[in-house]
Parts: structure tokens; C-alpha cells; sequence
């Protein structure tokens, strides 16, 4: 859904996204690796069938492989 821009389940295109926060208010949706880092996970959701997924971006991603020693990238 994040590239295709299509719901897999019923292919339609009314794709909202929902950005993740590391706020206590509203929204948590985020990965702790310490204290002070942290990856948000944005969430993308059918508004025909109501499936959802959730993504790292690119950026999020490169820090979750660095914390979990899988290098730079795959």
C-alpha cells in the first residue's frame, strides 16, 4: 500500500496514512531502542475495507538497522 498506492486486500485507492508520534498524548506509534531512540511506524489504512499496515521510513529504517548491528542496509 505504502508504493502501489492500492489496498492489496480489495484494490482500491482510498488510502489514508496516519503518522506515528513519540508524544504521550494521542497516537504512540513508535519503537524504543533507548531512552532516546526511537523509530516512528506511520500507519496506512483502506477506508473501503479497512485493512491496514503499518511502515518505517526510509530514514527510520536505517536507525533500526544500525541499533540491531544489520548495517547501513540489505
Amino acid at each position: 500500500m505504502n508504493t502501489s498506492k492500492k489496498c492489496p486486500k480489495c484494490d482500491c485507492s482510498h488510502l489514508e496514512k496516519f503518522s506515528g508520534s513519540k508524544s504521550s498524548h494521542g497516537s504512540r506509534s513508535f519503537i524504543r531502542l533507548s531512552l532516546f531512540t526511537f523509530v516512528i511506524v506511520d500507519k496506512i489504512v483502506c477506508m473501503d475495507c479497512g485493512h491496514c499496515e503499518e511502515w518505517v521510513s526510509p530514514r527510520g529504517l536505517t536507525i533500526l538497522r544500525s541499533k540491531r548491528g544489520y548495517g547501513a542496509s540489505r
